[in-house]
Order: C-alpha cells, then structure tokens, then sequence
C-alpha cells in the first residue's frame, strides 16, 4: 500500500471519529438541558397574576425568578401563567 493512500485512509478514519465524537457531544449536553429543565407544562404557575407574584417565586419549567416579571408569561421559557393560559 503506497503512503498516499495510507495517508487518506488515516485522514478519513480520523474525520468521521471526530464527527462522531461532535454528534455524541451535541446529544449529551440535549439530554443534559432535558433533565435540568423538564417538561412540566401542567403545572401552572401561581398566583395568576403577574404583579402578584412574590420574590424567589421559580418558573416550574425552567427555574427562572418570576420576581419582577410585567408580563403573565416567563421571559426564560415562554410558559404561560394560568391568566394567559
């Protein structure tokens, strides 16, 4: 085998790995957002009303401090209150 083609074969072998280590990369950090940020559309954030909400109150979504918030949806995830709901 000439040195040319073992030089390509090298390359091609080394260029899917690190495609595949990308991919691999790609699908931890989603599974890793997945399971710090779970759906739970279900929950409705309470109370109802955006001025209404006390400091420290978290989005059940996402975690995100409502305290301070003008609108009756999180700024972090989009979830919408029980009033917007």
């Amino acid at each position: 085998m000439s040195a040319l083609a073992l030089w390509w074969s090298a390359f091609f072998v080394a260029l899917v790995g690190g495609a595949v280590a990308v991919w691999a990369l790609i699908i931890r950090e989603r599974l890793k957002a997945r399971l710090r940020c779970p759906n739970t559309t279900d929950l409705p954030l309470t109370p109802t009303s955006a001025s209404e909400i006390p400091p420290g109150t978290p989005c059940p979504r996402c975690g995100y401090d409502l305290a301070g918030i003008t609108s009756a949806v999180c700024p972090e995830c989009g979830k919408p209150t029980e009033r917007e709901a």
